[in-house]
Order: C-alpha cells, then structure tokens, then sequence
C-alpha cells in the first residue's frame, strides 16, 4: 500500500464513493499519502438544499387568517371598498383561500324531496320521500342516504332538472325550495365505480373524520389571555378570586334521556312512505292500508287533512245515495218485468239465428238465461219443439216458462192456421 504510485493514488481519489465503508478506506488511505478527502456529490446535495430552504417563501398564516375574517366582515355587511382592499393584500399572500355562503342566508324551512331511485337493471325507478334543507349541498346529501340507506357516496349520481349535480353545488341552486319537488338518483353498480371493500372502509373512515372537523369548526372557542390576543406566549391566567367556600350540595339524580317522540303515521309496504294515520292509502303509489293498523286516539289531524276527511266523508255519501237509487229502480223494473209475461228488448240487439236487427221493444229477453230472440224464431222453436219442455234455441240449459210460451202463442193469432193451438 505504501509503494503505490502517485499517478495510482491520483486516480483512487479521484473515484466516487457511494458507501460508508468505502469512504473510510478512501480516508484512511489518503491519511497515509497526507492528503485530505472530501466528498463531492454529497457537498453539493447539503448545497442544493440549503438553498432550496433559503429560497422557501415565507407565508404569515396568522395574518392570512385576519384578513380572511376582516374579508367575511365586509362582505356580510356590504362594505365593498374594504373588501377590494382587503382582496387585494389576501391575493398577496398567494393562500389557497375557500368562499362559501352561510346556512343562515338561505330558508331555515325544512323540505320534503321526492327522490326517483334506479340502477341499471330496473326499468322504473323506485319512489322515495326525504327531508333535506335548500343550503344543503349535493355531498352533504350523498352523506345522507349512505347513512340511511347504505349506497356509498362514490356510487351515487344525482340527476336535477335534467343536469348532472357535482358535490360542491346546493339544492337551492338547483332550484329545490318547495315540497314535493322531484330529483333523481341514480346508482352505479361498484364493479363500474372500481369500490372495492378497503377503499369502502376508507371512504367511511373518510367520512367520520370530516364529521369530527366540522363539529370542532362549529363550537366557540374562547380566545386564549385576558386580551383575547393569540400571541406566540400563552399568557398567565388571571388571578381566581377569593371567596368563602359554599356548602357542597347534595348530589342530584342525573333525568333520564328523553326519547324521540314517535313518528305517527303508517309505513306503506310497497315504497316504504310513512302516511298520516288517517288516509286509507299511500300518497306516494296508491298501495292500501295495513287491515290491522288503527289510528291512534291521540292523533289530531291538521286542516288540509281535515278538508280532505270531508270530501272522502262526502264521496261515500254521494256513492252510496247513488247505489240506492240504481237498486230502487231496477227493484221497480223487477215490478213492472213481472206482471208481464213476455220482456222485450231495451237495447237493439242480433237475433242468433236469423241475425236480423231487432231494435228496442221489437225482441222477446227469456227470463231464465237472459238471451235475446226474434217473436218469429221463438215461434218457430216453440212449434217445433217435440220436448214436453222447450229448451233456450241458444243450446243452454234454460227452459221457457209456460207462461211465456202461452204468450208466444197468443201473438200469433188465433186465425192462423200454421200454428195449431
């Protein structure tokens, strides 16, 4: 080692050294030639990012956040110099910056909204009735029926008005503000969504922690130190005042949690639409009323139900005046077919064998089978009959009475001499 050449010992240092271990013999070998190593690719990476963190621009978060909320300020109260101004020093900063509408300019009325329910192997969509809020956004909506009904987020796509609604958009621009207006959801199959089960699991855990990040966003925190200032040093808290201890009171019993109170109402088994006690069936797709449901003693219905009682009340009354009318009249009928020994026809009708048209009055209608006949074919049945019975011509079971067959010939004449009597 000590006789190697300079030329050698040039080119050995001149090698790179990637590894530890061959940077120790580099080292220990030049000490011996009384050189120094130094290495450098490595002095040149410590270079590159040293300047990589010199060069770094250096954003005031904390400044940002003011003029965010000075920003909100003037724009609630209509201020619009101040916020020109206060646009221009926010755009400055070069802040990923988000502007959203307050839920307390929209209605606070909640909405009933008709959702049509298809997937790809249904041919008609399934009818649905959700409450929902105009501020609420399509994401927020999709949260919803994941949580209600199990169809994740990914495979939901909302149809309103003919347009495809993104996540980011609300009801009410979509033009949702009155109950029973109508939207569609359509939902995909996961095979074309690509949702396996881990991406599923990721999605709700996803979707728990924005819930925890807006409760949080949501509650009022008291700004830390006497001043409300946020300043980097956490200031003193203020002296607790003296007083006299009180006596401890007595521990209470802690109320028990109050349920919900019930929804009245019957659930329809087809569409699955809770209904008002009293209507006999669903609003939504007409199915009937379970038979064992009964309203509750408790229930008192509201106006427009109350309106609509009556007119149901109304509509049994006319219906069931108009069918005792209609048995009054054919029990007069009955009277008056029965003191007569031969029917005639009321409506113009076929003979079913002559074929000839007989119109109103000019046919005979056998009691028994109710069949329609000509007086000349019915003659000629009678006369031809060699049965101590005559059979219906229209080869039924029914025999004719004797009285009509008495009447039969009695209308042929007593001078006639093609029938003997």
């Amino acid at each position: 080692m000590r006789r190697r050449s300079g030329a050698a010992c040039a080119l050995f240092r001149d090698r790179v050294c990637t590894t530890n271990t061959t940077t120790v013999i580099c080292r220990k070998f030049l000490s011996v030639r009384g050189d120094s190593y130094t290495p450098r690719q490595t002095k040149k990476k410590k270079t590159r990012v040293t300047m990589a963190s010199e060069d770094a621009p250096k954003v005031n978060l904390k400044e940002a956040e003011e003029l965010a909320l000075s920003l909100s300020d003037a724009l609630s109260s209509g201020n619009a110099q101040e916020a020109v101004k206060l646009c221009q020093r926010l755009s400055q900063l070069s802040v990923p910056v988000s502007v959203s509408i307050s839920s307390q300019a929209y209605p606070q009325d909640s909405i009933r909204l008709r959702v049509g329910v298809e997937d790809a192997q249904s041919d008609t969509y399934i009818p649905l009735s959700i409450m929902v809020s105009p501020d609420m956004t399509i994401a927020q909506l999709k949260d919803q029926i994941s949580h209600d009904y199990g169809f994740p987020p990914s495979l939901q796509r909302w149809v309103i008005g003919k347009r495809l609604a993104q996540d980011k958009e609300s009801l009410y621009s979509h033009g949702i503000r009155e109950n029973g207006d109508q939207v569609f959801l359509f939902i995909l199959s996961a095979e074309s969504a690509h949702l396996t089960r881990h991406l599923h699991k990721l999605d709700q855990e996803q979707q728990r922690i924005e819930g925890i990040v807006e409760s949080m966003e949501s509650m009022q925190l008291l700004p830390r130190g006497p001043g409300g200032g946020g300043g980097g040093e956490r200031a003193a808290p203020p002296p607790e005042p003296r007083h006299t201890p009180l006596p401890t009171k007595p521990p209470t019993a802690t109320k028990p949690a109050v349920l919900p109170k019930p929804r009245l109402g019957w659930a329809c088994a087809r569409c699955t639409y809770v209904n008002k006690p009293t209507r006999p069936g669903c609003e939504i797709c007409g199915g009937e009323r379970p038979e064992d449901y009964e309203v509750p003693a408790v229930y008192q219905p509201d106006k427009q139900e109350v309106l609509r009682i009556q007119q149901e009340q109304l509509a049994v009354l006319q219906y069931q005046q108009a069918r005792q009318e209609e048995r009054e009249k054919n029990y007069l009928y009955l009277l008056a077919a029965e003191e007569q020994n031969l029917i005639p026809n009321a409506m113009a009708t076929d003979c079913p064998i002559c074929f000839s048209t007989m119109e109103p009055g000019q046919g005979i209608v056998l009691r028994e089978c109710l069949h329609t006949f000509c007086r000349e074919c019915l003659r000629g049945t009678i006369v031809n009959s060699q049965d101590a019975e005559v059979s219906c011509p229209d080869e039924c079971d029914s025999k004719l009475l004797d009285r009509e067959i008495r009447a039969v010939r009695q209308s042929m004449g007593h001078n006639s001499k093609h029938y003997p009597d």
